[in-house]
């Protein structure tokens, strides 16, 4: 709608309200020069939850060996409407030759509550990235997600609260490696997380309801 200029007396931003699975949340729509410029959408609260992980389990579903997954992180779950997992792997190289184990991928995030695995490194494309990731949900039926805001948003949130990134304003990637490059902004605002990013109209249709 804010594309084809039914905000046009906006110059700068407006908010509406968009209701989720995860309830009633605001979206900005932000302007620039008379065009969209981006759309954030502020998330749920954030939730992190220590967890025990078998870092074994981890890599055999991932396949990768052990050792190129970082240990220093903590074992954590977050969430700021859907739990996922964090996962850092040392290289890209790991990250682009990953060829997870879906239904090993799925068991584990049944057993320990979560929607996703959001792996990532901080080998990225950009310099000036957060890090670079790939999201496994096959519990959702998406055995891989080309861009993820939730979990990027949630992610991010983890990384700031444990003092592993210290900047707000966060440009994370994903989708490179399938060939479906996109870019997530996050903006951290105290307790809140806003995720979002420049969208593109690549497809247009006009349902019939009888």
């Amino acid at each position: 709608m804010a594309q084809e200029g039914i905000f046009r007396e906006v110059d700068e931003k407006i908010t509406v309200d968009q209701e989720t699975k995860a309830g009633i949340l605001p979206v900005d729509i932000c302007f620039k020069d008379g065009n969209v410029e981006k759309v954030m959408m502020t998330q749920r609260n954030p939730i992190l939850k220590g967890v025990h992980l078998n870092r074994e389990k981890i890599a055999k579903s991932l396949n990768v060996e052990e050792s190129e997954i970082d240990r220093s992180l903590p074992e954590q779950i977050v969430s700021t409407g859907l739990f996922t997992l964090p996962v850092c792997v040392k290289s890209f190289d790991t990250l682009q030759a990953m060829k997870p184990d879906f239904d090993e991928l799925k068991a584990i995030c049944k057993n320990i509550g979560v929607g996703s695995f959001h792996v990532f490194t901080f080998e990225t494309v950009d310099e000036t990235s957060a890090y670079h990731a790939r999201n496994f949900a096959p519990i959702y039926g998406i055995n891989e997600d080309p861009v993820t805001g939730t979990a990027n948003g949630a992610v991010c949130i983890y990384l700031y609260k444990n003092k592993i990134l210290k900047k707000r304003n966060l440009v994370c990637e994903q989708g490179d490696i399938i060939g479906r490059s996109g870019r997530v902004f996050v903006e951290i605002d105290n307790n809140f997380v806003k995720v979002g990013g420049k969208a593109r109209l690549v497809e247009e249709k006009e349902i019939k309801i009888e």
